[in-house]
């Protein structure tokens, strides 16, 4: 894909007013300043447009227009319009007014310088080329077995003695977790969107370390749920990716299976099945290494 960065190219007529611009400093030393400007109301949008710059992506090519530099520093680039204000109200002929129609146009316009030359007009000033970042959130999921042995009961306000029989069912609390990972403005990408769809449903082979939490995931405890990739071209023309990762936690394995005995009573834990006696292990699930694929996304 070509790209083509050019200047903008400002062909509306307009004029600073006086007391314009503003100038001054954040809090971390970044430069920052105001105009105000005025033009005819019929070419506000076109300004506005010429003053923000634009990309246009297609299949092919990629042409990228420059926001407009403020006058004396070309680091500091036109970020926003703050307001549009009509000036001069026009009267319709009919005398309708409904829609208010002015002569002029004022904006206000706003510029931020960034921390280098090179991310001038890719972004916010002084952001970070790539983010990256890790959720945790614990679950629980809950089962219940039916209870096939009658239990005695009483009334616990003590109005009866008479017993109760009865069939509580039995509740199983099984904790688990989401582990969510996320990586923005990647300049390229070291693996295949085929990758990521051959990860689909399959759990890990191998263990997945975790080092924000400390936590060590044990293999085939991780389901591969569906992922989310993005992606956006700067106005410099760089094309920058976001890929968002999500795996479901069961400590005791997406393999290992609670089941009622021949008493039919629950196991006294989760374990895996046999097809038959001796014979080969039921795992619906099949396995997948993560390594790789989450290796890459940390940059390690």
């Amino acid at each position: 894909m070509a790209t083509t960065i050019i200047d903008t190219n400002i062909t509306v007529d307009y004029e600073e007013l006086d007391g314009s611009p503003q100038e001054g400093y954040s809090d971390d030393g970044t430069f920052e300043a105001s105009r105000t400007l005025q033009c005819d109301w019929a070419n506000r949008e076109t300004l506005v447009r010429q003053l923000l710059g634009d990309t246009i992506a297609t299949d092919s090519d990629v042409l990228v227009t420059r926001a407009h530099k403020y006058p004396g520093n070309s680091l500091a680039v036109a970020k926003g319009i703050s307001g549009i204000q009509g000036v001069g109200r026009v009267m319709d002929a009919a005398g309708d007014l409904t829609v208010a129609s002015y002569e002029k146009a004022r904006l206000s316009v706003k510029y931020v310088q960034s921390k280098n030359a090179n991310d001038s007009n890719e972004g916010s000033a002084g952001e970070d080329p790539e983010i990256y970042s890790e959720n945790l959130r614990p679950s629980a999921e809950y089962l219940t077995f039916p209870n096939r042995k009658s239990t005695e009961l009483y009334p616990a306000d003590g109005s009866s003695a008479d017993i109760i029989k009865q069939n509580p069912v039995i509740p199983i609390i099984l904790p688990g977790a989401e582990w969510q990972i996320t990586k923005k403005k990647r300049n390229s990408l070291s693996f295949s969107s085929a990758d990521l769809w051959g990860m689909l449903g399959k759990i890990n082979s191998d263990a997945v370390v975790s080092n924000w939490y400390a936590t060590t995931f044990a293999v085939g405890t991780l389901l591969w749920m569906p992922f989310e990739v993005s992606r956006e071209v700067l106005r410099s023309g760089q094309g920058l990716w976001t890929i968002g990762l999500k795996m479901i936690y069961k400590p005791q394995g997406w393999n290992s299976f609670y089941y009622l005995d021949k008493n039919s009573m629950p196991s006294s834990g989760p374990g895996p099945l046999r097809k038959n006696p001796g014979g080969a292990l039921y795992e619906p699930y099949t396995s997948a290494a993560y390594g790789p694929i989450i290796n890459a996304l940390r940059g390690a």
